[in-house]
């Protein structure tokens, strides 16, 4: 293991250029709030190795990741797409120093992508860059303007260069990604470029152009709606990925939903994907969403207990209530979420994502007509479970038929949405939000107990449990009245869908 180094992240918004044959450098002269600079700037040398998977995992999905010598920037680099995916022109860049091996955290941001295969050094990029920097009317640099004069090899599988690429490119890039107008600003020096004769670049990147037809191309999406829903959430569980491993606001619950939605989407469908009810995919993903569920559970009651006692008179609030539930809460979760990291860096969860792999490239049977016969089968199921629950003999056995409801409906809203069935889809989501809120309450009364004898225990004042308590069975009695309502709702647009 490489020693962890501190990191750091920045975006990166830039643009590159072919140079014509013949002509001179641009000319920014003249452009209303930008001055041209090349003074104290001397020629930098700059070689950079990168590292892949020997299947080129990192270069399939757009991201970089480099061992740069020389210039200001020196050290490991890796580049992403911007998270969003709106623009071309942004990425986002983290940057770690300079060390022999490939940093930890960087390796843990793409780890859900390389797994547990080597990273290898896949080609070698050195340029010589000469820079012009850019400044606004306040005299702050806001960007820059690259010559580059570039010398580039693929290496094999022993490290040895491959025939040598040379090329000549001009980069456009900003160095305050949060300046106003940013891509106005972009575009204004684009044209001065493209006055002097450049050209879009052919190739995304550097290192694109150097590895060319090695790169394995993504498959095209399935004809198929449920296949195709189904590869999009597996490129969407990487993203969450990467979000739960920084810790960003609400990523442990997306990334449960997504585990969710995929495993619904299989189920709905097994038997185009070659799978049964106890399938091991299926299994792994109902246990990785478990293991998220302990963060995901502590913190939806840490805000829930924060929001129920901001609402309650001041003189309701007694003893260290807001001690146990809310702060006991998030750290809950913090110890939640490590669980969830441990899991997330083991060869088991590897697997799962191999598997997934081969999953999205699974290809659906001809001729089936899946919008209406997965709808039909999807809503019985809710039917049956709602049955249930309506023939229950005790409140334990309603709680648990209502939970089994909730999921058949959550199940019937992702295949709903991936078929093309909108109204489906909202009076199911409708179902799993009130359901969902019921469970809500039913999980929060048992911690309610629990805690509020904790408290009795220690001689704490027990009464806000009490109140909390009175709160959320008032919730569930609420959401269990409203549901009829909502199953007719349900059943009404599933006709229409016939």
């Amino acid at each position: 293991m490489a020693k962890a180094s501190r990191t750091s992240r920045h975006v990166e918004i830039e643009r590159k250029f072919g140079v014509p044959e013949h002509g001179g450098l641009p000319s920014f002269d003249g452009m209303a709030g930008v001055v041209a600079r090349t003074e104290n700037l001397p020629a930098q040398f700059l070689e950079a190795v990168y590292f892949d998977t020997a299947r080129r995992d990192l270069a399939a999905n757009r991201i970089a990741l480099r061992r740069r010598t020389g210039g200001t920037d020196a050290g490991w680099h890796l580049k992403l797409p911007s998270a969003d995916g709106a623009s071309a022109d942004a990425r986002t860049e983290f940057h770690a120093a300079l060390c022999d091996e490939i940093p930890d955290e960087l390796r843990d941001i793409v780890l859900a992508i390389v797994r547990d295969r080597l990273l290898l050094p896949v080609a070698r990029i050195v340029n010589n860059r000469v820079v012009t920097l850019l400044y606004g009317a306040d005299g702050s640099a806001v960007a820059e303007f690259c010559d580059d004069h570039v010398s580039a090899s693929r290496l094999d599988a022993d490290g040895m260069a491959e025939a040598e690429q040379q090329w000549r490119e001009w980069e456009l890039e900003l160095l305050d990604a949060g300046v106003e107008d940013a891509t106005a600003l972009l575009d204004r020096l684009t044209n001065r470029v493209r006055d002097a004769g450049g050209t879009p670049a052919a190739h995304g990147s550097k290192l694109a152009k150097v590895l060319g037809d090695t790169t394995p191309q993504r498959p095209e999406p399935s004809a198929d709606p449920v296949h195709r829903a189904v590869s999009e959430q597996v490129a969407a569980l990487l993203q969450w990925d990467r979000a739960v491993r920084a810790d960003a606001d609400d990523a442990v619950h997306q990334m449960r939903v997504t585990i969710r939605q995929i495993r619904s989407l299989l189920q709905a469908s097994e038997d185009e994907f070659g799978l049964t009810d106890d399938a091991t995919i299926l299994t792994e993903l109902r246990e990785l969403a478990g293991v998220l569920g302990i963060a995901r559970d502590a913190e939806v009651l840490a805000e829930r207990y924060r929001d129920a006692l901001d609402a309650l008179a001041p003189e309701m609030v007694r003893g260290p209530v807001r001690e146990r539930l809310v702060d006991g809460g998030w750290r809950r979760y913090q110890a939640g979420l490590n669980r969830s990291l441990k899991a997330m860096r083991s060869p088991r969860y590897f697997r799962l994502l191999d598997a997934l792999d081969v999953v999205v490239v699974t290809v659906p049977p001809p001729d089936e007509e899946y919008p209406h016969a997965t709808i039909t089968s999807g809503y019985k199921r809710v039917s049956r479970k709602a049955r249930a629950a309506a023939a229950a003999a005790d409140e334990l056995e309603l709680d648990d038929a209502l939970h089994r409801t909730r999921k058949a409906a959550k199940r019937l809203r992702y295949v709903a949405a991936a078929t093309g069935q909108p109204a489906v889809a909202d009076r199911a989501k409708a179902i799993q939000s009130l359901l969902g809120d019921h469970q809500d309450s039913v999980v929060s009364r048992l911690h309610l107990l629990d805690e509020a004898t904790a408290a009795y225990v220690a001689g704490e004042d027990t009464f806000t449990y009490g109140v909390l308590c009175q709160q959320e069975e008032e919730l569930a009695l609420r959401c269990r009245g409203q549901l009829g309502d909502a199953l007719k709702a349900l059943r009404r647009s599933v006709r229409a869908a016939r």
